[in-house]
Formats: structure tokens, sequence, C-alpha cells
């Protein structure tokens, strides 16, 4: 299923398992969860489970949504482009942190298990080059656009780019003074 797929990158990170991260998630993404996993402490154990898909009717009482699918080809290669798909994810998870104190002997729970109801979008991608299709893979997350976003300089129109940046800076506090 699909949306499992989009949420195994949580688990393996969780477990530490570095090459399987590589193959199914995005350059950017594995290289950040791999950056994650090894600033961990040696001596910690970290967990994670999905418990539930929440079913809502904002998921189509499945816990998983389509909110946007997306392709495009890629110019001057026959044949060739990039799909992108973003789900919206619901879900009830659960994290926890172990100490280990030797090899193959856990002490006790640093951490109690944590349970939390999520609301994820999660963007896969999938190329296609020259008739041949790759793989999914885990592009990352992404922020949902909300209305007041609207009103922010980066969806300005009729706004030159470089008005479009200067006034980003400013709603920042880097502008000019």
């Amino acid at each position: 299923m699909v949306s499992t797929f989009a949420l195994s990158y949580v688990d393996l990170s969780a477990s530490g398992d570095v090459a399987t991260i590589r193959k199914i998630c995005c350059t950017g993404l594995a290289n950040s969860l791999t950056s994650r996993i090894s600033h961990r402490p040696k001596d910690q154990k970290v967990t994670w489970s999905l418990e539930k898909f929440l079913r809502t009717p904002g998921t189509l009482f499945t816990g998983v949504r389509v909110v946007s699918d997306r392709a495009t080809q890629i110019p001057e290669l026959p044949d060739s482009g990039v799909r992108q798909v973003v789900l919206r994810i619901t879900s009830r998870q659960s994290t926890g942190k172990t100490t280990v104190t030797s090899k193959n002997e856990e002490a006790s729970t640093n951490e109690p298990a944590k349970q939390q109801d999520c609301t994820e979008y999660i963007v896969l991608q999938k190329f296609r080059w020259t008739g041949e299709e790759d793989d999914w893979r885990i592009w990352g997350h992404a922020t949902p656009t909300t209305v007041e976003d609207l009103d922010s300089p980066f969806f300005a129109s009729g706004v030159s780019l470089a008005d479009r940046l200067e006034a980003m800076k400013s709603s920042m506090g880097g502008g000019k003074r």
C-alpha cells in the first residue's frame, strides 16, 4: 500500500537502516535522515510504530488522500519526465527511546512511548528516463498553503522577481532601512 511505503522511511530512520533509506528516499531526504542517525547517541535505540490510520471524511475514510498529482516532461530528453504525488496521511503513531547498556541488553526506557495523532503531507517522486521508469521514491514533506499565505510576497501576482525578493526580505526583517 502506498501509504505504508510513504511512512516506511520513519521506521527505517528509527531503526537506523541507512542502506534502505538511500534506496527508497531521494538524495536530500536520505542525507538528512542519515545525518540524524549518525548524530544519535550510540547507546540510544529509537522505536517508531504506526498504530493506525485515522479514517476521516477528509481522507475518504482511508487515512490517506492524494492532494496533488503533477507530471512534467524534461526538456530536450525524449520520453523523459518527472511525476510528483502529494499524499495527506492522517495516522496515530508512537515513538520511544531506550538506552542500551550492552549488547542485546536494554535498560529501562528513558522515555515512555508517546502516541500522537499526525497529519503529514508526504511527497513521492518518480522519474522516467528515455522511456524507462524508475521506482517511486520518497522526496520528503510538504507544508500546506493557508489562506493567509496567499497575502505574502511569494504569491503576489504581477510582481517582478526583483520586487518579489525585495518584498520577501522586507517581510523577514532584512529589507532596506
